[in-house]
């Protein structure tokens, strides 16, 4: 009954996870007929920008978030205070952040991708906004998700897809403002969803801000904010060497691609929504002997990433081929390289759950720097 249960759940956080994915694919196509590789280059370039301010505003507070829930999952006013504190956190952070970009966002950007259109002024600020609420909107997932609350967890999931497909289409197609409609659109719809949610949130919570608690938090997310770091330079130095060595549009294509292969990411992430609250219970019941059922949880999480890897390669071509416009048919080439890459993800995270369920979060940016 309770593997049932698990599998259900299972199911049911893999799909609702590839929901913001899935506006990202459902627009692919419409971005390769109304955008050339080139805007398709400052999209990526947008994307990049993203990842390290969403760590820098959020300082990696919803990896601690989940880590104390589990620790206080059973005192509902705990977790309420907490949630309040971990969301105020994120938006003073974004503000404080963004007064300081308003006199030096133009010069940094420039002198990261040597780029006058990506500057600031033009898309840099609403990529900041984009970050803020987006964390805020990670944070509120994994509270729902730590909470096994699987009905709001799909409502603000749906919402999320719906009005950021509707706003980002609205901003490419209908007001032809290129990859400004699509960075636009995005913040648009993102703070659309998270706007109403943190007011009922706040509401239903309180306006709760403890210096002291983030700071304990801190203690345990700082690490993880420098392993993010160090994960997303990873991740992104393909993406700074192809815009600094070659150009827009070729970053367009390689974009595309990885966008594609992204999928399998998502479903690796979504698998984990699904299976982290019983694993961390697991982890943390020291009277009982889990070994098996935590193998046979991880041994899944592999056998995902072998499947999707495989599927993204052999639908990828035929995808590619059907539904995009030529000028991004060198994406395929891309595809089978990024696509293998998630299998020792997959693998890295089975083997990273004791660290940090155990708190030995200062061994992962060690482990990432010799990555």
């Amino acid at each position: 009954m309770q593997n049932k249960r698990l599998v259900h759940s299972a199911m049911v956080y893999t799909m609702l996870g590839i929901i913001p994915l899935a506006s990202s694919l459902i627009l692919a196509p419409i971005y390769t007929h109304y955008l050339k590789p080139e805007e398709y280059g400052l999209i990526a370039l947008a994307n990049v920008l993203q990842t390290y301010l969403s760590l820098w505003v959020c300082l990696s507070l919803d990896g601690a978030f989940s880590r104390f829930y589990f620790n206080n999952y059973k005192d509902k006013k705990k977790t309420n205070e907490m949630l309040s504190n971990t969301l105020i956190t994120i938006l003073l952070i974004t503000f404080l952040t963004s007064i300081l970009l308003f006199f030096s966002g133009d010069y940094i950007l420039k002198s990261l991708f040597g780029n006058t259109i990506f500057s600031y002024q033009n898309m840099g600020w609403q990529i900041l906004f984009t970050a803020g609420f987006g964390m805020c909107y990670a944070v509120v997932a994994l509270y729902f998700r730590d909470s096994e609350n699987v009905k709001m967890f799909a409502i603000i999931a749906i919402l999320y897809f719906l009005l950021l497909t509707g706003c980002t289409y609205y901003g490419v197609v209908i007001a032809v403002n290129g990859a400004q409609g699509s960075i636009t659109g995005k913040m648009v719809g993102t703070m659309a969803v998270m706007i109403p949610v943190l007011i009922y949130l706040f509401i239903k919570c309180g306006f709760r801000f403890k210096l002291a608690l983030t700071l304990e938090m801190l203690q345990y997310s700082f690490p993880l904010f420098i392993y993010g770091i160090l994960a997303a330079v990873f991740d992104t130095m393909d993406r700074f060497f192809i815009n600094h060595y070659f150009n827009l549009s070729v970053l367009g294509q390689y974009n595309f691609a990885f966008v594609i292969a992204s999928v399998i990411g998502v479903v690796i992430a979504s698998y984990q929504s699904a299976v982290n609250p019983p694993i961390y219970k697991m982890f943390l019941d020291k009277n009982a002997d889990n070994a098996r059922r935590l193998n046979e949880l991880l041994k899944r999480l592999i056998w995902t990433a072998l499947i999707f890897a495989s599927l993204c390669i052999v639908l990828g071509y035929y995808v590619i081929h059907t539904f995009i416009n030529e000028q991004y048919f060198a994406s395929i080439s891309f595809i089978p390289l990024l696509a293998f890459s998630f299998i020792p993800r997959a693998y890295y995270i089975a083997w990273s759950y004791p660290l940090f369920i155990e708190n030995k979060t200062k061994a992962l940016p060690v482990i990432n720097s010799i990555s």
